[in-house]
Parts: C-alpha cells; structure tokens; sequence
C-alpha cells in the first residue's frame, strides 16, 4: 500500500461507521495488562521518584520511548499519527477545537460557583517559574508528551490490533489510570482537598472521579486524532486547556478572588 493511500484508508477512522474496522493485525496475548502496568509504572516514577527539575526531560524520554516500542510492535507513522501530509490538517483540527475549550475555561472562571475549583496552589508561583510552566513545562513537557504516549503511540499500536472504538477506549482507561498518582499527590493542594482530607473513601471517590474525567478527556483527544489522522490535533486543544487552567488558576489566586 502506497502512502496516499495508507492515508486516505485512515482518515476517515473518526466516522461511526468506521468505528468497528476490523484490526489489521492479531491482539497480543497479555498486552493490555503490559500497558496498563507500564503506564502506571512510569505515572509512579514521574510523580513520585524523577526530580521536577528532571519532569520535562524525562517526559520527552519517555514519550521516545513509546514512540520507540509502537515501531516495534509494528506500528507506522501513519498509525503513530505523525505524517507530515498531515500537519496542517492536525493543526486546524486543533485550533477549531481550542475555541470552545477557552470558552468553557473563561465560563468556569466567571460563574463563582465554578472559580473556586481554579484556585489551585501549584499555581501560586513566581513570575519567572509561571513563565516557564506556561511556555514549557505545561505545553511540552505535558501536553506534547501525553499526547505522543496516549494517541500517538499507544493508539497507534491499538489501532493495529483493536477497532478504532476499542483502541480509543482502551487508551482513554489508561490515560486515566496515569493519573492517579498525580491526583493522590496534589489533590490537597485544590480546594476539592478540603472536602476529602482524611476521609479514605471520599478521597478514593475523587481519585476514582479524577480518573472518570481524564478518561473521558482522553476519548475527545483521540476523536481529534483520528479527526484530523494528525496527533497534532489533541496537542493544541490539550495545550490550551492545560495552559489556560494555570492562567486561570493564577488570575483566581492573585486578582479575581
């Protein structure tokens, strides 16, 4: 199969009549538990073990190295999600979905009932470490990774082996799973904290919620991957929800509330 056509054979993949497309390879006895164990395993060590002066370097390292083991298992570019024929596609994709993700962020913002939520103390920090979270720890350091990991390479080997409907499910429980250790780790420090501080089962519930809602975020960043057959796509509208609730986070913390 040529690359045009390889392509056009995938760009379509978002459609639901498309969603059950048969695998053009056979499952991997055991593979989703390896996945699912190696994405907790580096979700442990990049929370708990990396240094956060080492957070972004170890996070490129690590998306490489997903990048790495897809090529392996036999995954293309094409199904990695990083044609270059599809870049532009990727990024008006993802710029036509970063319009109504800033508004939910500023709606959030506004209604005081929601604002709340925003003050988030890793956002209380100085100007020059905001800088550098805003323009490189968060865009790069977790959205370009994530994404590379989530719906480049681990979609990208479900799409060989899983229809295009169990792959993104699949990738959207792990991509939840990856967050639990982040949540454990800085759910005290958002005001959701105050209402589960040692309570073990309503502290479980918001792990358990937090989980929920990555999952679900990571389905809709995979529906514009496979929108736009471009992991740029999920790039640009995880970038800008993630910068943006730091912004926010901070207009709440020092001027808003």
């Amino acid at each position: 199969m040529s690359l045009d056509d390889e392509l056009t054979a995938t760009d379509d993949l978002w459609r639901p009549r498309r969603w059950r497309r048969s695998p053009v390879a056979h499952p991997v006895r055991g593979g989703l538990e390896a996945a699912g164990a190696l994405t907790l395993a580096y979700s442990y060590l990049v929370n708990r073990v990396v240094p956060e002066v080492l957070y972004v370097p170890a996070n490129l390292a690590a998306a490489a190295g997903f990048v790495g083991l897809a090529r392996s298992s036999g995954a293309t570019w094409t199904d990695l999600g990083v044609r270059g024929e599809r870049v532009g596609r990727g990024i008006r994709v993802g710029l036509a979905a970063a319009v109504p993700i800033a508004a939910v962020v500023a709606l959030g913002i506004a209604i005081p009932e929601t604002r709340r939520y925003f003050a988030d103390q890793r956002t209380a920090v100085g100007g020059g470490t905001a800088v550098f979270d805003a323009l490189v720890r968060i865009p790069i350091g977790t959205a370009v990774c994530e994404e590379v990991i989530f719906r480049g390479a681990i979609l990208g080997m479900l799409l060989r082996r899983r229809t295009p409907l169990e792959a993104t499910t699949i990738s959207a429980i792990l991509f939840g799973l990856w967050h639990v250790f982040p949540t454990l780790d800085t759910l005290h420090l958002n005001p959701v904290g105050s209402y589960v501080e040692g309570d073990w089962v309503r502290t479980t519930g918001a792990v358990v919620a937090a989980g929920l809602v990555t999952a679900a975020a990571g389905c809709g960043f995979a529906w514009l991957r496979l929108r736009a057959n471009s992991v740029v796509a999920p790039m640009i509208a995880h970038g800008v929800l993630n910068v943006l609730a730091f912004l926010g986070g901070r207009a709440v913390l020092t001027t808003i509330r």
